[in-house]
């Protein structure tokens, strides 16, 4: 079931573009943008955005078999997962595609798991089928648990001056994979390191009812100008910390840029539930060759060692100025159909570049190939990249 944002009324009395996502018959409304898309990237790139995410659902797991359950069912060895770290992972059906793909955060008590909204019931039905005398249960948290991001440069001082430590490591400092928990305003919120846009960032799980109080705690440490949640509007002069940090709230669209710039692949956008973990892109980030059994490993390490991929999750970089539209058909220099085109964008820090995210078939992989795609402006050539990332900021 879609759960609407804790904050959706505050979005639509500030004129916030709201944009659906998931099928047309039950979308979550997710904030595409709340001012001009060019203000919201570069507070993204050179000082922080915060970010109402309804678009992500929450898996809570519980009991004292909770890893050994999960090490043989998933794709990421969990046996060993300590406390306040994260792993990415695939859950996959008996013939090795895609069921969900998942982010594990192992608490001391319990465990979260970020999963795309769409995918969660199919996930549960699937696990609990394997679920006998095992002391693990899995629960649909989404609606009491609700997140939001913190991303850019200045995101960790901005989340340093709003919280409290209270378990776990500091957040300052935290490294990626890695997850704590603060207080801020009043409430007690999961921080993990998750860098999805190429640059430094956060996602925080909050109580729902909660979520509110949370977002204005933050405003009011880092927002720059100030914003009166009520109406939208720049309130009073900025404070010294708010200067500091630069930050604004910011929507899906300059999210989507920078994730594409950094090469990441998404669920039910690159990827989806026919897609084999091999044709990802992120193989190696999701799966562990290294440990025991699990739903579909049979056919994973078959095709991994044979090599054969029918297609794969690749990124191109385009001549000229025309992005390529999501769904587009991508063809090899002779006109035979290669591919197609599954997020795309004009790159801020490529210079005003289109570049895109495309599932391509094996002949249309190697790097310095040469494909086109239709735009309203013709035929735009664009050329298979080395990585999926095309841009990020070494951080340390």
């Amino acid at each position: 079931m879609a759960h609407p944002s804790p904050l959706f009324d505050r979005h639509t009395a500030a004129d916030a573009m709201m944009l659906p996502y998931g099928p047309p018959e039950s979308p979550i409304h997710v904030p595409g943008a709340f001012d001009a898309l060019e203000l919201e990237y570069a507070a993204l790139r050179k000082g922080s955005v915060i970010v109402d995410a309804p678009h992500r659902a929450t898996i809570e797991v519980t009991g004292t078999d909770r890893l050994t359950f999960l090490d043989a069912m998933v794709t990421q060895k969990t046996r060993d997962l300590a406390p306040f770290t994260t792993r990415r992972s695939f859950w996959l059906d008996r013939k090795g595609r895609i069921i969900a793909d998942l982010r594990l955060t192992q608490l001391p008590n319990r465990m979260l798991i970020d999963i795309d909204p769409f995918a969660i019931d199919e996930t549960l039905k699937t696990l609990d089928q394997y679920l006998f005398a095992e002391d693990a249960e899995l629960t649909d948290a989404t609606a009491s648990l609700h997140r939001l991001w913190l991303m850019g440069p200045t995101s960790a001082r901005w989340l340093e001056l709003a919280s409290e430590h209270a378990e776990g490591p500091k957040p300052t400092g935290l490294e990626p994979d890695h997850a704590c928990v603060v207080r801020i305003g009043g409430a007690e919120v999961v921080v993990e390191r998750t860098d999805l846009v190429g640059d430094l960032g956060f996602e925080l799980t909050i109580p729902s009812d909660t979520t509110a109080a949370v977002w204005d705690a933050l405003a009011e440490v880092g927002v720059h100008p100030p914003i009166n949640p009520e109406t939208g509007q720049p309130m009073a002069e900025p404070t010294p910390t708010q200067t500091e940090i630069r930050a604004r709230p910011a929507g899906w669209l300059a999210i989507n840029t920078a994730r594409i710039e950094a090469g990441v692949p998404l669920f039910n956008i690159d990827i989806g539930t026919n897609s084999l973990p091999g044709e990802t892109g992120v193989l190696r980030d999701r799966v562990d060759f290294k440990k025991g059994c699990y739903l579909g490993q049979e056919i994973v390490a078959r095709m991994d060692s044979r090599g054969a991929l029918k297609q794969r999750v690749a990124a191109i970089r385009f001549e000229g100025t025309e992005v390529p539209a999501s769904g587009v058909q991508l063809h090899a220099e002779d006109d035979t159909p290669v591919g197609v085109v599954t997020s795309s964008t004009l790159s801020p820090m490529l210079g005003a570049v289109p570049i895109a995210l495309a599932t391509l078939k094996q002949a249309a992989l190697e790097p310095g190939t040469k494909v086109s795609a239709l735009t309203p402006d013709g035929r735009a050539t664009g050329v298979v990249q080395q990585d999926l990332a095309q841009w990020h900021r070494p951080i340390g």
